[in-house]
């Protein structure tokens, strides 16, 4: 405005005087006018080269102003033809380099790249409240301005509609933030009659929380603003509400070309293209690993595993003292004789998936089934997790499940030394070894339909909440004489710890 003004005041008194003397002073600021309108028309950049221009061109034209007073005229040179074209001249690099200078906070930690961006509840120019959230799901460009009374700021918003069909191309949506009144942004809306989401940041409550205060930044005589208002700047933020990228300008002339940030745009896109197929590629592997995690937790014990995937191999390992189950259905070649290959697997299964989920719960370690047989053992890797008792009280909901179906089984258990380890190259098994193995499967053809029968050292090591039937020394073949029990009252002892 102070430009115009003085152009404004040279012509003016060279209409009054007729002097050629201001005529040419009008002339030397035709340059700095010429820069100023093209630059709002146009989004020119205040760029260091066209600085250096116009100030040669100007001060040339100072020169030839006062060399063709001298020509043209008898009028000496005046130090007032002189002086106002040089504070012209100083005046425009005063609106140059000082006016348009922000106070940016480069401290902020809140507007980084690769920060969330904080959330908001603003209204739109229809009156109607839009959350942060909202915003999900599609990239944005948030572009922040001052006001409809900005030419610099609606030189922006004017580019960035004119670019918007190549914005929309490429999905992305289109958000202008402004502490002026609603009214004002849907007078804008009206104006340049694209999709661009308009919203009101009353008070400048988000700006505060961004830290993109100016303060006093609105100048005096503009009607219907505060005097406090926002930092221009244009932010870019992924599906995520994430930012990507931040253009944050230090002076309100010099504005981003959407050409440029079309370019960052695409970059962006391509780099979160191959992001997200990394990513689902990533998600894909950790599914496969977790299917693979899950097979094997079927099939060795969780030690074995570890073992595995750190070395390539499992260390066979000796345990003083394991409880062994053995559990085996009562006439099963009978049984199964009248059924189908489906009816046998589907009864099997439906059993031994209630007996897992009963070894689940306590604890214990499932270790094979062999046909019709089921083992499963306590004290592997150790104690910490369950007891004897488990064990015991273990068989006893086994046998309460059976009640069910319909089915009879033996069951057996006995406790003492055994080795354990992976065995073979292929099909990897799992398994238990030594005599107390033999011992507990001796238990369990030992036993009788629905009864839990026990050896001496398993009695010794439970708790004194249950009653046994003593058998006295039972033989067993290739082993000798076992003193053995049945366990009294199972039901009645499935609730006791």
């Amino acid at each position: 405005m102070v430009l115009y003004i003085c152009a404004g005041l040279s012509l003016w008194l060279y209409i009054n005087t007729l002097s050629s003397a201001w005529l040419f002073v009008f002339l030397t600021q035709i340059p700095c006018l010429i820069y100023q309108n093209l630059q709002i028309s146009f989004r020119f950049q205040d760029k260091q080269h066209r600085h250096i221009l116009f100030l040669v061109l100007a001060a040339a034209g100072i020169i030839n102003t006062e060399l063709m007073i001298l020509h043209n005229t008898n009028e000496p040179i005046s130090a007032i033809w002189l002086l106002s074209s040089v504070l012209f001249i100083i005046a425009y690099y005063v609106l140059i380099f000082y006016i348009p200078k922000l106070p940016i906070d480069h401290e902020s930690q809140t507007l980084r790249e690769g920060n969330l961006m904080p959330d908001f509840i603003l209204s739109s120019s229809d009156g109607i409240e839009v959350s942060s959230t909202d915003l999900h799901g599609s990239p944005n460009i948030l572009l922040f301005f001052r006001g409809n009374w900005c030419p610099f700021c609606m030189s922006q918003v004017s580019a960035v509609a004119k670019s918007y069909k190549e914005i929309q191309r490429r999905g992305i949506r289109v958000v202008l933030i402004s502490p002026q009144h609603n009214r004002k942004s849907k007078a804008l809306a009206r104006r340049f009659k694209v999709d661009f989401l308009f919203l009101e940041d009353k008070d400048l409550t988000y700006a505060k929380t961004l830290k993109i205060i100016h303060k006093d930044g609105v100048p005096a005589g503009i009607y219907g603003y505060d005097s406090d208002t926002v930092l221009p700047m244009l932010v870019l933020t992924d599906t995520h509400f994430r930012v990507r990228h931040l253009i944050q300008t230090d002076n309100f002339r010099v504005r981003p070309e959407p050409e440029d940030f079309l370019k960052v745009i695409d970059q962006i896109k391509i780099r979160s293209f191959l992001e997200e197929r990394v990513a689902e590629r990533t998600k894909e592997l950790r599914q496969e690993q977790q299917k693979i995690d899950d097979l094997l937790q079927n099939i060795l014990p969780n030690h074995a595993i570890i073992e595995l995937k750190e070395y390539g191999y499992t260390t066979p390992r000796s345990y003083e003292k394991v409880a062994i189950l053995f559990a085996d259905i009562v006439g099963f070649s009978h049984w199964a004789r009248d059924l189908s290959a489906k009816e046998v697997i589907d009864h099997l299964h439906h059993i031994y998936k209630g007996f897992d989920q009963i070894v689940e719960q306590y604890k214990l370690e499932k270790i094979k089934t062999i046909g019709d047989a089921y083992m499963c053992v306590a004290g592997i890797p150790d104690w910490s997790q369950c007891t004897p008792d488990c064990l015991l009280k273990a068989a006893n909901e086994m046998a309460q499940f059976l009640d069910s179906t319909g089915i009879q089984m033996r069951f057996g258990i006995h406790l003492g030394p055994v080795v354990t380890g992976v065995v073979g190259k292929n099909k990897y098994a799992y398994d238990v070894y030594g005599d107390s193995v033999n011992v507990a499967a001796r238990m369990e053809t030992a036993s009788l339909p629905g009864k839990i029968n026990i050896s001496s050292s398993f009695k010794d090591a439970l708790s004194n909440n249950y009653q046994f039937i003593p058998r006295g020394h039972v033989g067993v073949k290739n082993i000798g004489e076992i003193e053995m029990f049945f366990v009294r009252n199972r039901t009645d002892e499935t609730t006791k710890s």
